[in-house]
This record gives C-alpha cells, structure tokens and sequence, in this order.
C-alpha cells in the first residue's frame, strides 16, 4: 500500500486535534466573554436601582418640606386672612360708612385674589420637584448604549 490511498496519517489527524482545540478554546473564551458581560449589566442595574433609590429619597425629603411648609402656611394665611377680612369689613362699615354687605363683598374678592396668586406660587415651587431620578435617567441611557456596543 502507498501513502496515498491510505487516509489515515498521523500529522493530518494532529492537526486535526489542534483545530478542534483552537475551536473549543474560542467557544470557551466566548462564552466567558457573554457571561462576563452579563454579570456586569446585572451589576450595573443593581447599581442604578440603588443610585435611583437614593435620588429619590432625597427628591422625596424636599418634596416633604416643601408640602410641609405649604400646608402650615395655607392654614396661617386662613386665619391671618380671616382677621384681617372681619378687621377690613368693619373699618369699610365704621369708618367709611359702607354696607355690611358691601364691605364683605369687596374683602372677599381681595382676599380670593391674594389667594390666588399665593397657590400659583406654591404650584410652581412644587413643579421644581422632581420625582425622577435625572441622574439615574442619564446613567441608564448610557449603559445601554454601553451594552450595545459590547454586543
């Protein structure tokens, strides 16, 4: 028999042996590659969950003070408001000689107009209050694009 009709021969089959190790060297590296990146966008979203929990607590904290404040200055405007409306009323009947009726009529669309423009005012301070994590916003659209480009 010649060497070339036999197939078998011992440096073809070594080089075989070496390509297939190449290969599962490569599966290897590959799938350590994924599972590296996956444990660290796991690692990533822990992480922005956290930073999102701490942004929101402090969001929170102003957002309590504010409503607080809010709400003890709503109540003292009503009473101040009141004494001062009953004060008005009789100085506009005492003094100037106005209707009672007239009096209280002209207190009450006073009044209802500093109202107004004191809840506008508190409105817009509690419209600065932001309940979503700006931070937190940005850093998730980053890591995605991150985790893109590692794909």
């Amino acid at each position: 028999m010649s060497h070339r009709s036999h197939p078998y021969h011992p440096i073809t089959e070594i080089a075989l042996m070496l390509e297939n190790l190449k290969v599962e060297q490569a599966v290897d590296n590959t799938t350590q590659l994924v599972s590296g990146i996956i444990v660290d966008a796991q690692k990533l979203v822990r992480q922005e969950f956290e930073l999102a929990k701490l942004e929101f607590k402090q969001e929170w904290t102003t957002a309590k003070a504010a409503l607080l404040a809010f709400g003890t200055a709503s109540s003292l405007r009503t009473i101040a408001s009141l004494h001062l409306s009953l004060a008005v009323v009789f100085f506009l009947t005492e003094v100037l000689g106005w209707k009672l009726w007239l009096s209280f009529l002209a207190t009450t669309l006073v009044s209802g107009c500093i109202a107004l423009m004191l809840y506008r005012r508190a409105r817009n301070k509690l419209d600065e209050v932001n309940l979503i994590p700006r931070h937190m916003a940005q850093s998730v659209k980053e890591n995605v694009e991150w985790m893109k480009k590692q794909m």
